[in-house]
């Protein structure tokens, strides 16, 4: 991801000076954890493998020795999301469905070099970044595989309720393009976004409006922009610009929108769309954020810039702040059930409610992900995904 988002800022123009290296790091770190951006950097695992039936994907994982958990070997895991009682554990060489026992329910194998997954509650979408293929799932299996309108190179992507997507790509005639594609891969609506990158997208219910977050560059600094998209208009309902800060999670919330920024949280109603969002600012750049589908967001921040110390922050559907704790360690991702946060430090998993927290759990490995399925809470780490008790 640094490479293709160098990239980016090299085609914006963006001035790679200190402030906005460390803009640019914020990103990353929040936009890995979002949507599982991960660039390659090397191509010892990246031969075209054909799906085939049978033992295939048996070759890229397997039991954990201990019997808890699955292990996977030279087949890093990038990212692990979940809906209907089911994992969907995306890796370099295959998407798994994985059950709350650990039993592969199906997979699937792909030869995508740069994947990344979005799910809604009944649908998941993963797509080849920086190049056109994209596959829908359910948790049953593949319903389906398609190429970008054009085959224009994938930027981002979300998918519904319906199973209907939205994909920005990068275009000829402007820096991206958004277009909103059925499930059965019917384009229904295409948008220029001008000047910026769309890097975050969010489809409502209906599929009929597109929240979407691009990053451009003003003067050599960079900036983001927020757009309300309606399908039946060819232009914007509404635009917004936040110069000095990078977005890198964007979400509808009823008649509300929230934008997730490295530094802070906007949250704006769509009906009042011309008035002034209501902003929320983080201690410092963000570690991880998550925003679950009350509106509520965890965000991890540095708490002192040069120590080993961090702080959690949880802000509710109203943009206020709840509460601020300070945790040891890096921690490198959070996910909310209720009122609850589980932060992931580690072998550490922290139990958080309200202002303290509430139970501390050892790992036997270094995790960087946490995803919650059905009652359980699971950690994952390149190599393992285990439920973490």
């Amino acid at each position: 991801m640094v490479t293709e988002m160098k990239e980016l800022f090299k085609k914006l123009k963006v001035k790679l000076n200190q402030k906005n290296i460390i803009i640019l790091t914020a990103i990353i770190a929040v936009a890995a954890v979002a949507i599982g951006f991960f660039v390659f950097m090397t191509s010892d695992y990246h031969n075209a493998y054909s799906d085939a039936e049978g033992s295939t994907e048996n070759l890229f994982y397997s039991s954990a020795s201990d019997g808890k958990g699955l292990s996977f070997t030279g087949n890093d895991i990038i990212n692990v999301q979940s809906f209907s009682s089911r994992m969907f554990v995306l890796t370099e060489k295959l998407l798994a469905a994985v059950d709350t026992d650990g039993e592969i329910k199906y997979s699937k194998v792909h030869n995508y070099l740069n994947p990344a997954i979005r799910v809604s509650d009944k649908y998941g979408i993963i797509f080849n970044r920086n190049s056109h293929e994209y596959m829908i799932f359910t948790k049953r299996g593949i319903i389906y595989e398609g190429k970008s309108v054009d085959e224009n190179d994938i930027i981002a992507a979300d998918i519904n309720n319906k199973g209907d997507i939205v994909l920005s790509t990068k275009s000829d005639t402007s820096a991206s393009r958004v277009y909103l594609i059925s499930k059965d891969g019917d384009c229904r609506y295409i948008w220029a976004c001008g000047e910026e990158y769309a890097i975050t997208l969010d489809l409502d219910e209906n599929s009929k409006k597109i929240a979407a977050g691009a990053i451009g560059a003003k003067d050599g600094e960079i900036m983001s922009k927020t757009y309300l998209l309606d399908i039946y208009s060819e232009k914007a309902q509404c635009e917004f610009t936040y110069e000095g800060d990078g977005i890198t999670d964007i979400k509808f919330l009823g008649k509300d929108i929230v934008s997730v920024f490295s530094k802070e949280r906007v949250l704006y109603d769509i009906k009042a769309a011309k008035g002034a969002p209501e902003k929320a600012e983080y201690i410092s750049e963000a570690i991880s954020v998550f925003t679950d589908e009350s509106g509520n967001s965890a965000v991890i921040s540095d708490c002192i810039s040069g120590f080993d110390r961090t702080s959690l922050s949880v802000y509710d559907s109203k943009n206020r702040a709840k509460f601020t704790l300070n945790l040891d360690g890096k921690p490198e991702a959070v996910t909310m059930k209720g009122r609850t946060a589980f932060v992931c430090s580690g072998n550490t998993v922290y139990e958080v409610v309200p202002g303290k927290i509430k139970n501390t759990t050892e790992l036997d490995f270094d995790a960087f992900g946490l995803t919650l399925c059905g009652r359980k809470l699971f950690a994952f780490s390149s190599g393992i995904l285990r439920e973490v008790k």
